[in-house]
């Protein structure tokens, strides 16, 4: 059994998504002592893909008010079974066919009946809720020193944002938050409040991956463009904000903090503004030269190169394919693996479509522009 399992940990490792992290033993030896700590508010389809590699040195906080998708607690997990908002108090939260829909706030289904996905907005009832803000929760634990807020809770992420000052005023490195473009529900705010709101907290925004909705006809093609819905914001602390925190801790506690913001985007893939700010750290006497040589080590080396992303991908399909081929009387395999291909495909495709779109002065700009 423990051979089948260094054989799968080994495949995964090998097949995975572009993350990948080379990390030293000096920035192993710093997490270990303050492990990474992420909050996942809304964490109903459990923790990001993207951290499972260095798990071992993240501490997850999690809050899922909905029995149906809480998480378990363990040793690297704390989790809280409530909600979050802007003030302590208590809410109904809308249950929702697909529970990771649920929300405080009710579905506008006025507007979205159009669209395909209707059938998992579909209302199954209300139950109440305790509320509490982010800010108030940390203070009952001693993971309180958390670098990483991801928001998704469908609708109320600004409320929590507001709950959440004191974190994003000290600790926070970074916030990912689902921003919504359209009135999916009723009175919620939209991605231009959440943005502002960030930008003043001293936040500025590097990626947004967004999601487009089919209507009911379901009508797709090459030419055709479904339209913009919601997306996955993710923010970093400005340079400034960033200066002002380090200038006022310790050398060791400025370069753990410089080590986790590094993971952050290691994991979002930010490797050319992690080598960036490394070099001006070190200009500027914030980062020991040593120190800045290794950081950049890591990020450099744990940068995956297109001929290897698709030499493996294509391995890993030639893999899946003959999966399929086993498993193709056992209904529930059979439909995970086609599941894995068609993402893995879809990865393949984004990927290819990126290098394609490079363009401009020395191949610095990537279009989305059709």
């Amino acid at each position: 059994m423990t051979v089948i399992k260094q054989l799968k940990s080994w495949l995964q490792a090998s097949f995975s998504l572009p993350q990948r992290y080379a990390l030293s033993p000096r920035i192993r030896r710093l997490l270990g002592e303050s492990p990474l700590v992420i909050a996942d508010v809304g964490a109903a389809m459990g923790t990001d893909p993207r951290w499972h590699p260095i798990r071992q040195l993240i501490h997850f906080v999690t809050f899922e008010p909905d029995q149906r998708s809480r998480l378990e607690e363990t040793e690297r997990c704390t989790n809280f079974a409530t909600g979050l908002g802007s003030a302590p108090g208590s809410q109904a939260l809308h249950l929702t066919a697909l529970p990771a829909a649920s929300s405080v706030y009710q579905i506008n289904h006025h507007y979205l009946d159009d669209f395909a996905v209707r059938e998992w907005l579909e209302p199954i009832g209300t139950t109440r809720i305790a509320i509490d803000t982010f800010d108030r929760c940390l203070e009952s634990t001693d993971k309180s020193d958390v670098t990483l807020l991801k928001i998704d809770t469908e609708g109320s992420d600004l409320d929590i944002l507001h709950g959440a000052t004191s974190a994003l005023d000290r600790s926070l490195l970074g916030v990912e938050v689902e921003v919504t473009f359209a009135p999916r529900h009723v009175g919620a705010p939209f991605f231009g409040e959440v943005d502002a709101f960030l930008r003043d907290q001293g936040y500025q925004l590097h990626d947004l991956e967004t999601e487009h909705w089919l209507r009911k006809n379901l009508t797709f093609g090459a030419n055709v463009h479904p339209q913009l819905i919601y997306g996955n914001a993710v923010y970093l602390l400005t340079y400034e904000r960033l200066l002002e925190r380090l200038k006022t801790v310790p050398p060791e506690e400025a370069e753990r903090t410089i080590a986790k913001l590094t993971l952050l985007m290691l994991g979002y893939g930010f490797h050319d503004y992690a080598l960036e700010l490394i070099e001006k750290l070190e200009k500027i006497g914030l980062l020991a030269h040593e120190s800045a040589a290794g950081f950049r080590r890591v990020v450099r080396r744990s940068v995956r190169g297109h001929t290897v992303f698709f030499l493996r991908s294509t391995a890993r399909l030639l893999t899946l394919c003959a999966a399929l081929l086993l498993l193709l009387p056992v209904r529930r395999g059979r439909t995970r693996t086609w599941t894995s291909m068609r993402r893995l495909v879809g990865n393949m495709s984004y990927e290819l479509s990126r290098v394609a779109r490079r363009g401009g002065i020395h191949g610095s700009c990537i279009t989305e522009i059709s």
